[in-house]
């Protein structure tokens, strides 16, 4: 689960990172694009613990 209070990027940021790179999008669909890159990251840290606690 994805704690609110760790997302850094607000998604106004995330309108004026993807305008410099000609993508343009509004505020409500840069969120939805900050939850899906919250939601992979989240996956791959999971991911990422359980196969390091396979090693011990």
């Amino acid at each position: 689960m994805i704690i609110p209070s760790s997302k850094k990027i607000i998604p106004q940021k995330a309108v004026t990172i993807l305008g410099k790179q000609g993508v343009n999008v509004n505020p409500e669909k840069a969120i939805a694009i900050l939850d899906f890159m919250y939601l992979l990251a989240n996956l791959r840290f999971m991911e990422r613990i359980k196969s390091s606690s396979k090693v011990f």
